[in-house]
């Protein structure tokens, strides 16, 4: 009896000494996600009043993304609009945008990547425009809506190790006149 309290004692001691180590070991990501403000990633446009038939370009702005290592962002529009074109705009990082039609879906897939890290301070990632379909009717709304399934950042400017991030998401509305 007085062994199995000892070995009962033993498992439970090793059991603490174990979560304790391996609560310890992210403490300097931690710090860093503390200290850094979360990315902020915008739809902008110079007007939101637009007319059936006609095109409205909507940029993809990220601001506040300082030690950007790499990003996935979709841009969602509703049936309202259809892509005509996407662009990417000049940038120290490598960017790629297209066009994707999945599960009768259709959204733009803007990607960047550094081979290290690079400081977002404020800059256009991509422009996109858009045909307003011409049977929308007036009074109608449209919401463009943002997901970003992946943002990392750098620990440092080394790029070597990197860590998820939340991102805050600006969206946009248009309204058919």
């Amino acid at each position: 009896m007085l062994m199995k309290k000892i070995f009962s004692f033993t498992i439970a001691l090793l059991m603490v000494l174990s979560l304790a180590a391996c609560s310890g070991g992210n403490e300097a990501t931690d710090e860093t996600t503390e200290k850094t403000a979360a990315p902020v990633v915008s739809l902008v446009t110079e007007r939101t009043e637009v007319l059936p038939g006609e095109e409205i370009t909507v940029t993809v702005n990220v601001s506040e993304a300082l030690l950007t290592a790499c990003f996935d962002i979709f841009v969602y529009a509703d049936d309202g609009l259809e892509v005509a074109s996407v662009e990417t705009c000049p940038s120290e990082l490598i960017l790629a945008a297209n066009n994707k039609e999945e599960y009768g879906e259709e959204y733009v897939i803007v990607r960047g990547m550094s081979a290290s890290t690079y400081d977002v301070a404020d800059e256009d990632m991509c422009v996109i425009t858009y045909k307003v379909k011409d049977d929308v009717a007036a009074g109608t709304k449209i919401s463009l809506t943002l997901q970003v399934p992946t943002y990392q950042l750098g620990v440092d400017e080394s790029g070597n190790d990197i860590y998820n991030v939340e991102c805050s998401l600006q969206g946009l509305v248009l309204e058919v006149k």
